[in-house]
């Protein structure tokens, strides 16, 4: 659905008076943290990221509403750079991940063959001092680090922690952040001169929008209540 069909619904669910306190910026702002509400409600809990592509995997319906949304990254042994490769490994088995990065959907050695085990923070002690259970070069595992503070990388990037630490190469599946709706145009007296090319388009398809734009009412409800009052917002409505 494109963007100014999206902002166009939005204003009609308000009344003449109510839309008037709507500027495109707020609804685009509202529009971003809807689709991130529901993109976060599709994939699962991120507290339980060991254990969300149980839900993320539950029904081809989810599958197809993130589609737009999945990625793949190769990364090569010793590629990283924070100037040229800002997304790549080191000799330590250290993997930083590209910037649009949100959720893991798997992660997969190249040689030898062999999917990475992402384990809990509270899990990783005990399988590295494990005889049994111990990361090996095909039985790696991975625990995430978390973004980094600086030491050599880019500040605010995800970092994976792989065992055995050591070069490595591989693919990583992965769910990037949805790009944050802009409505480009300019005001001609009281028409707004739609500018289709420099906006930023939803990436979502139209049953999926059509839910984004239910919760971004209910946020922009919320935020003129506090901006109006409560009693004024109501009088607005009715």
């Amino acid at each position: 659905m494109d963007l100014f069909e999206v902002h166009k619904r939005i204003r009609q669910a308000f009344n003449k008076d109510m839309s008037g306190y709507l500027t495109t910026e707020e609804i685009d702002r509202a529009l971003d943290r809807a689709q991130l509400q529901e993109f976060r409600h599709l994939y699962g809990d991120d507290r339980m990221m060991p254990n969300a592509p149980l839900s993320y995997g539950m029904t081809l319906k989810i599958h197809t509403d993130l589609n737009p949304f999945k990625k793949s990254f190769v990364f090569n042994q010793n590629t990283y750079s924070p100037t040229a490769n800002p997304a790549g490994t080191g000799p330590s088995g250290i993997l930083i991940l590209p910037s649009d990065f949100v959720f893991f959907i798997s992660i997969r050695r190249a040689s030898p063959d062999a999917p990475i085990k992402l384990i809990s923070e509270d899990e990783i002690a005990h399988r590295l001092s494990s005889t049994l259970r111990g990361p090996t070069a095909s039985r790696p595992i991975a625990v995430i680090n978390g973004p980094s503070d600086g030491a050599g990388f880019e500040i605010g990037r995800t970092r994976i922690q792989i065992f055995p630490q050591a070069p490595i190469q591989g693919t990583i599946h992965y769910l990037s952040r949805p790009k944050a709706p802009l409505l480009a145009g300019t005001m001609s007296g009281r028409t707004f001169q739609y500018n289709v090319t420099g906006s930023t388009q939803l990436q979502w398809a139209d049953t999926a929008v059509d839910r984004i734009i239910e919760r971004a009412l209910s946020v922009l409800g919320e935020t003129l209540k506090d901006e109006i009052g409560a009693d004024n917002y109501k009088k607005a409505r009715e």
